[in-house]
């Protein structure tokens, strides 16, 4: 027997006595865990997922197929007060905007640190007038500029690629503090008689909103993300929260083969009442006798002004696409993304065209309300359709409270 021969197998044996050692530990120190495997909900945008999270003494673990891949850790409640608001229209050039927030007498501290009422005015120029987001960064400099504004440690921020201006206290606060404006109207903005705003709250007070941000303690306007690497395996939580509507016309239902020629025919896919819609696909298809690319389904020609899909999320209005849908192969350029949610299934004396548009970050209809015009989704037929044998549009995703 050869030396190499002997030490692999010396070798070999030790290893697995090892092995045997280290499971027999592992399984005594099991011994006294309490493992329990309980649901949590992952919040976030996506927060009708729930995931599985395994308890192991005391201690709360995510179960995931893989490594763990960017999971925001909620950051308890954040207690800075706080308030924005949305300038949908600047107005014509001469008029005024006034940001205003209440004096306070809460302040019990010596020195006393009452503050008078904050009001600054912005005049809107040639420059501002028409252009929402210069009128927004004219405003916050003019804000943190005030010095009643300083005095009252109030700061304004300017929203990134939306017109929104957004008002907050540097300072931490419980409700009721010196900090917080906590009566209706305290928070308020005056517009020219052209202008428009919309406020979301009248109040600048701590809502102790949960957050996924972490805030620096000694910078309350210092974000950060905390985050781990992975994915977590989820699963649909309640299915009364998934939902499939379609677009829908009082007079004609949810059947878009009408002639809109001559005056265009308008469906909806409209805000809920009670709870926001997250939609993570927009669907469509058509049934007729030859589906063909060079045409329409199997109309024998292209449409003339083709058909049209308006969207508006949050408050914002976004053409669906660069241009209508004038031919099948429109639906799969410019519908179906990814390009496989296109297909074609033939049978001998009927075609059916299927193309959804999936979205992995929802775009939301927010509740009734919420905006001054509220968000919706329209399909417009321009032309003909009446010789299809069927045509719908459909929005999937889930629902939940605001």
């Amino acid at each position: 027997m050869s030396n190499r021969f002997f030490d692999n197998r010396f070798l070999s044996t030790i290893g697995a006595g090892c092995i045997l050692i280290a499971a027999c530990a592992l399984l005594l120190a099991a011994r006294n865990d309490v493992r329990q495997v309980i649901r949590a909900t992952i919040a976030g945008g996506d927060e009708v997922y729930n995931a599985d999270v395994e308890r192991i003494s005391g201690k709360n673990r995510l179960l995931t197929t893989t490594t763990i891949a960017s999971v925001n850790i909620p950051n308890g409640q954040d207690p800075l007060p706080d308030s924005y608001y949305t300038i949908v229209d600047t107005g014509a050039s001469g008029g005024t905007w006034t940001t205003s927030v209440k004096g306070t007498l809460n302040d019990p501290s010596s020195p006393d640190r009452d503050v008078a009422d904050v009001d600054v005015n912005v005049s809107v120029t040639v420059t501002e007038a028409g252009d929402e987001l210069a009128l927004r960064d004219k405003i916050v400099s003019a804000f943190n500029a005030d010095a009643g504004a300083q005095a009252a440690y109030l700061k304004a921020y300017a929203i990134k690629d939306r017109a929104i201006v957004h008002v907050s206290s540097t300072k931490f606060s419980l409700p009721g503090e010196f900090y917080e404006r906590s009566t209706a109207l305290d928070f308020a903005v005056t517009t020219p008689v052209d202008g428009d705003v919309i406020v979301q709250y009248d109040k600048l007070e701590s809502r102790a909103k949960p957050t996924s941000l972490g805030r620096d303690p000694n910078n309350g306007h210092n974000l950060g993300v905390q985050a781990i690497s992975g994915s977590v395996q989820v699963s649909p939580a309640q299915l009364s929260d998934v939902f499939e509507e379609f677009a829908y016309n009082a007079t004609h239902g949810n059947d878009l083969t009408q002639d809109g020629s001559s005056v265009e025919i308008e469906y909806f896919i409209n805000c809920s009442n009670e709870k926001d819609k997250f939609f993570t696909e927009l669907r469509t298809y058509l049934i007729g006798s030859s589906v063909k690319f060079g045409q329409y389904g199997s109309l024998s020609s292209k449409l003339t002004n083709g058909l049209y899909l308006e969207l508006r999320s949050d408050g914002e209005l976004a053409n669906f696409s660069a241009r209508a849908f004038k031919a099948t192969e429109d639906f799969a350029i410019s519908f179906a993304v990814p390009s496989n949610r296109f297909n074609i299934h033939r049978q001998p004396s009927l075609h059916l065209m299927i193309a959804a548009h999936e979205y992995p970050n929802p775009f939301v209809i927010r509740k009734c309300g919420t905006f001054t015009t509220d968000d919706y989704i329209k399909v417009i037929v321009r032309d003909d359709l009446t010789s299809l044998t069927s045509h719908e549009v459909s929005g999937r995703g889930f629902q939940k409270e605001p």
